[in-house]
């Protein structure tokens, strides 16, 4: 149901019912002991004629959708070719590597200079997988070195302990390792106090 097929209707009620309060108030023929307070009794807002009932199974949005499994922002610690062997390791020569899981599973990262987008479908019992289409990219001319990208395409299972999130495809080799930018930011600050 739209929310203007509520929004507009009480709308309306409350103008008209202001109008006549001020027009009472202002009028020769008004009650002078009567205030505006005592013209606002219970059910002097209530819209003549029947309202359509909210439906009765609505709930916050909040209750009604869970987040991602992965949502959070995720900096790279390591990326792995196809045969699992370490291509990258992050904080080494000062390029960074991060990514960006939204609550519904939409991901923004880099490759080279370019953004990336996509969504990853439902993370359950440690499976995952990018949704079709695969992940868009912005198309620009890159003149420096970048750090590799991560094969999104190649993830079909995670692993998440602590704050590492770990990636691998479908023959159990490692994608890449990640570590919770936030939460680690948060131990580094406990250490450091």
């Amino acid at each position: 149901m739209a929310v203007s097929q509520f929004f507009i209707p009480a709308l309306k009620g409350v103008a008209a019912t202001f109008a006549g309060i001020l027009l009472l108030a202002n009028s020769s023929s008004a009650d002078p002991q009567l205030s505006l307070f005592d013209l606002l009794k219970p059910g002097l807002l209530e819209a003549e004629g029947e309202r359509t009932p909210l439906d009765p199974g609505y709930s916050a949005p909040y209750e009604k959708f869970s987040f991602h499994a992965l949502v959070g922002t995720w900096w790279a610690k390591t990326v792995y070719d196809t045969a699992g062997t370490a291509l990258w390791h992050g904080g080494e020569d000062g390029d960074r590597l991060v990514m960006r899981v939204g609550p519904f599973g939409k991901i923004s990262t880099t490759h080279e200079c370019n953004i990336l987008q996509g969504n990853f479908g439902p993370a359950e019992e440690g499976a995952v997988a990018l949704v079709s289409p695969y992940m868009s990219m912005t198309r620009m001319a890159c003149w420096d070195d970048y750090p590799p990208s991560v094969s999104f395409e190649r993830i079909a299972r995670f692993e998440r302990e602590g704050l590492e999130l770990r990636f691998f495809d479908k023959d159990g080799l490692p994608i890449a390792t990640y570590y919770n930018a936030h939460a680690l930011k948060a131990a580094l600050v406990d250490i450091l106090q």
